[in-house]
């Protein structure tokens, strides 16, 4: 087989990333494929988005953490973070913190229940939105592909730089 050199590797994007978690976590069950084939898949998918082969346990932790995480947070919040691709845990609690800081209302940001009302009002949110990062732009898996076509798994096998820094040894 061919060895490639990991110098020559592409690393993978936070956009990458996610695309990844998508393929993961929105693939359905295929009856005709069968349970066993559905399972194969569902390993092969699970393996391109946390790359056992390249990225540590804490890594693959960090990822697990991150999208808990981003699922977690409240609506008026979420979208904006996640449109920010975050590639860390602390980056995504950053992203956070500065938005409750430009909204000067931090305990109401996360959901108090004083706080119900939309703080993010479409002012701030188009005024702090970047451009290049719509939340609805990075399509699901489903809809930015025909149905029933999957794209060739990456031949990335480099854990991103980005969460090498973040994780630690």
């Amino acid at each position: 087989g061919q060895q490639e050199e990991p110098e020559t590797i592409p690393e993978r994007t936070p956009a990458d990333l996610e695309f990844s978690r998508l393929r993961f976590r929105e693939f359905v069950y295929q009856e005709a494929a069968g349970p066993h084939q559905t399972l194969a898949r569902l390993h092969e998918l699970c393996r391109q988005w946390l790359m056992p082969e390249a990225c540590s346990k804490e890594q693959m932790l960090e990822l697990l953490v991150l999208e808990q995480f981003l699922g977690i947070l409240p609506d008026k919040v979420r979208p904006w973070v996640v449109a920010q691709y975050p590639e860390s845990c602390k980056k995504a609690a950053s992203l956070v913190e500065g938005l409750a800081d430009v909204l000067e209302e931090p305990g109401m940001l996360l959901g108090s229940p004083a706080g119900s009302s939309s703080i993010l009002s479409d002012g701030v949110y188009e005024r702090h939105m970047d451009p290049l990062l719509l939340p609805g732009e990075l399509a699901s898996p489903s809809q930015a592909l025909g149905a029933g076509e999957i794209p060739a798994p990456s031949e990335t096998r480099e854990c991103p730089a980005s969460l090498a820094a973040s994780a630690g040894p």
